[in-house]
């Protein structure tokens, strides 16, 4: 059985892998080519570097900084003790060596998302409000199986550039 998740894993691994080049190869080749229209073969240049920075870069990016991004805030034991015992189950079924931590994001659109390394990742909800505790348990699981996968840094990197792509014009 440990055979099978262990290839099951790998073959996820680079799946993820090939997502992240072709979403970084495809955002790098938009922008020389657009670049190269407006600056020639220079700008071909200096978005290679940029891509080539952004890669390198990218991973590091410390969680508080996206959840501040977000506006998310801590949602501490008291205010939501059954959500956190819920997390806390769910993180010890998916064999999770931490709890990750929650965060209320103040949002009227429905969205959870995962985010961090799976040995420190938090799991922002703006769905409380909205959702029946069956409905909300779903969620989270389905949350924390990104973490378990590992599939956090492909995930933040599409947003990324769905974020790119979505930047206000001038």
């Amino acid at each position: 059985m440990e055979q099978i998740d262990l290839a099951a894993q790998r073959r996820h691994k680079l799946r993820n892998a090939a997502q992240a080049l072709l979403l970084l190869g495809g955002m790098v080749g938009m922008l020389a080519l657009c670049a190269w229209l407006v600056a020639g073969p220079a700008g071909i240049v200096w978005v290679l570097v940029g891509g080539l920075v952004a890669l390198v870069m990218r991973p590091k990016v410390p969680t508080s900084w996206m959840l501040r991004m977000y506006g998310a805030q801590p949602l501490p034991l008291h205010a939501a003790p059954g959500l956190h015992r819920m997390v806390e189950a769910l993180a010890r079924r998916a064999g999770l060596p931490r709890v990750p931590a929650l965060y209320y994001v103040p949002t009227r659109m429905l969205n959870a998302f995962a985010l961090g390394r799976r040995d420190d990742a938090a799991i922002g909800d703006g769905l409380v409000r909205n959702l029946t505790g069956r409905e909300l348990a779903g969620v989270l699981a389905h949350e924390i199986s990104h973490i378990r996968s590992d599939d956090l840094w492909i995930m933040t990197l599409a947003d990324t550039v769905g974020r790119l792509t979505h930047l206000p014009r001038a």
